[in-house]
């Protein structure tokens, strides 16, 4: 079979058809009676080139599988650990010392994936007021300027130490009008067990203090959490939290601080496939405050949602609220953005957030510091007049680059399926004479027959192959009735817990689509008739079960 960088990279063990946890012997059988079968020796002429791909294919996975330094690297690392151990074996080093240099390729590789589970999170958060612009509340000899109201900038590093322990490193520093604070912080999490862990916490800087965090699973369906703190500005404070799961997407939450600074608060958050809502009501001594949100999925990438706030402060009589509109868009796996507006008693703001992995940065903007009919019509305006732009001198260059990816993806099919087919039907052709002999023992001795065996796309497993031509590379489905009957021996039939596409006889017809394949077969075994569908990763053995 000719290799190309657009097919999947060979599964030695399914070539083989042995699991991943097969003997030497299991390995060895499984290869003198593949090789056996497909060396060019056993076949006429015009079956050479086949022949010859194939015994090398079979070959090479013999000498994978059967030496244990490729074996764990094939199973550890899949191709690029096997062409590490070649690259070695080709240089100008002895054999034995191939095993020590490809140790110290698999540390330093060990040490990269090390390095990749120190997780980082930040929020970095800037405030720009326009609102001089749109206002005009400075003379007109000074000039509307664009002020900087606010900066925040927070990073943390998650260090995991062992099993148990998780190391985390952190800072943050915040300016407001001029004036700014900071602080370092660094945290020790112990996990006793799957229910309990505890969490020390130490921080200097302008609000120097340390933390003791508890965390425990009260119940099934409930955990707790206790926060003894203090810091050198406000002294020793305790808050307690219970959480409990109230409905399969229903999460309720309760948490008390007592004090003059203390409060409570009662949360609820609600989560389905398209929908979710959140809302909090807190009370303190001198203040009560209620949050409520609602978003809903808009299609497949995109979520649009509601959140509102107020607040009563009972020492000023004062009222603080607002409400956000909010569209978020999910731009790729890791990374989503979103804009939204927000009306309320600090005026009208337009908010600009972007997430990548745990990384968030926000610029809210501050078109005014006042409501009114016409900063609101234009705080909403904007944005949407801004993002339709922007789609609408993106789009010839999404829907290239869309064209691109398919024309590329609809190509590394037909190249796949083009190649596959050809040697799926030399690898049939190979084993012809081996299958009839099989079918024919199976059939005196009352074992097992493969009556039909259909690999594809699950929706068109019944259909009847006579409709597809011979060189329908779009064929969704495959004729695996051959190769099947070729794998049973002794009256038993047993495949891998892998994909079925790698098995000899065997490729993926759904090959670069959204189609899982499955397999289906009817066989008969001691005259009596059965149907199996397995699915394409599935471990499956046949055989006669004996009553006891």
């Amino acid at each position: 079979m000719s290799q190309s960088s657009t097919l999947p990279a060979p599964d030695y063990y399914a070539i083989l058809n042995i699991n991943r946890w097969a003997t030497e012997e299991e390995i060895k059988a499984a290869y003198y009676r593949l090789s056996r079968i497909v060396h060019p020796d056993k076949h006429r002429a015009e079956l050479s080139e086949a022949a010859n791909a194939n015994f090398a294919l079979v070959e090479r996975a013999y000498k994978v599988l059967s030496d244990p330094v490729k074996r764990w690297a094939f199973d550890k690392y899949g191709e690029a650990g096997l062409e590490q151990v070649m690259t070695l074996a080709n240089k100008d080093i002895r054999p034995e010392d191939i095993g020590q240099r490809f140790e110290r390729l698999i540390e330093r590789y060990l040490q990269d994936s090390e390095e990749q589970r120190f997780r980082q999170s930040g929020t970095f958060r800037l405030g720009v007021s326009l609102a001089e612009f749109v206002d005009q509340t400075k003379p007109q000899a000074v000039g509307p300027q664009i002020d900087i109201s606010q900066m925040f900038l927070d990073h943390n590093i998650q260090a995991p130490l062992s099993s148990q322990d998780t190391l985390f490193l952190g800072g943050h520093m915040v300016g407001f009008h001029g004036l700014g604070s900071g602080a370092m912080s660094v945290a020790l999490r112990r996990v006793f067990s799957a229910d309990s862990w505890a969490q020390l916490d130490g921080r200097i800087g302008s609000q120097a203090g340390a933390d003791l965090k508890l965390w425990r699973k009260l119940s099934a369906n409930s955990f707790g959490q206790m926060d003894v703190a203090y810091d050198n500005r406000g002294g020793f404070s305790l808050v307690t939290s219970v959480s409990r799961q109230l409905a399969p997407d229903v999460l309720g939450s309760w948490t008390f601080k007592p004090g003059p600074m203390g409060f409570m608060q009662l949360a609820v958050r609600k989560r389905t496939s398209t929908w979710s809502w959140d809302c909090k009501l807190t009370t303190g001594m001198t203040s009560l405050k209620t949050e409520c949100g609602v978003s809903k999925d808009i299609g497949s990438k995109s979520r649009l949602g509601v959140v509102t706030h107020q607040e009563l402060t009972a020492l000023n009589g004062g009222l603080d609220f607002g409400l956000e509109v909010r569209a978020t868009h999910q731009i790729s796996s890791r990374s989503k953005g979103s804009v939204g507006v927000s009306y309320g008693s600090q005026g009208v703001s337009i908010n600009l957030r972007y997430q990548r992995g745990l990384l968030r940065f926000v610029l809210p903007i501050q078109i005014s510091a006042r409501v009114s009919l016409k900063t609101a019509v234009a705080a909403t305006l904007l944005p949407i007049v801004i993002i339709t732009a922007v789609h609408r001198f993106t789009k010839p260059a999404r829907k290239a680059r869309r064209l691109r990816k398919d024309q590329k993806r609809l190509e590394e099919r037909q190249q796949y399926l083009q190649e596959s087919r050809d040697n799926h039907k030399n690898q049939l052709q190979l084993i012809a004479a081996t299958v009839e002999r099989v079918r024919k023992h199976e059939t005196e001795h009352n074992g097992l027959i493969i009556l039909k065996a259909r690999y594809g796309d699950p929706i068109h497993l019944h259909d009847s192959l006579e409709q597809y031509s011979p060189d329908d590379n779009e064929a969704p489905v495959i004729n695996v009735t051959d190769a099947l009957q070729f794998a049973v021996k002794d009256s038993e039939l047993e495949l891998p817990a892998t994909s079925k596409s790698g098995l000899y006889g065997f490729y993926n017809p759904c090959f670069n689509t959204k189609v899982t394949p499955k397999l289906y077969i009817s066989y008969r075994l001691r005259d009596q008739p059965f149907e199996l569908l397995v699915e394409d990763d599935q471990w499956v053995k046949i055989q006669w079960m004996r009553r006891p």
